[in-house]
């Protein structure tokens, strides 16, 4: 035999007293600082990737000079 269940458990009470009312703008200013926070995160990273790239252009362009300097000799 299953116990019995007291549905009172399962209703949402308004008048607890530690329950706070959130203002609905609240979460939508949470929401568009992280959204903003993961633009800036997200161009960071895209400045960081494209000065590695020159950097690697760099380095292979100077390979090649000592390669080819290399080879005349």
């Amino acid at each position: 035999m299953s116990p019995m269940v007291n549905s009172s458990n399962f209703k949402n009470n308004v008048n607890k007293p530690g329950k706070r009312k959130v203002h609905p703008v609240v979460p939508l200013l949470f929401v568009m600082i992280l959204a903003s926070l993961l633009i800036l995160i997200s161009s960071f990273v895209a400045d960081v990737n494209s000065a590695m790239y020159q950097q690697q252009k760099e380095m292979q362009s100077i390979y090649d000079e000592q390669n080819s300097t290399q080879e005349q000799k």
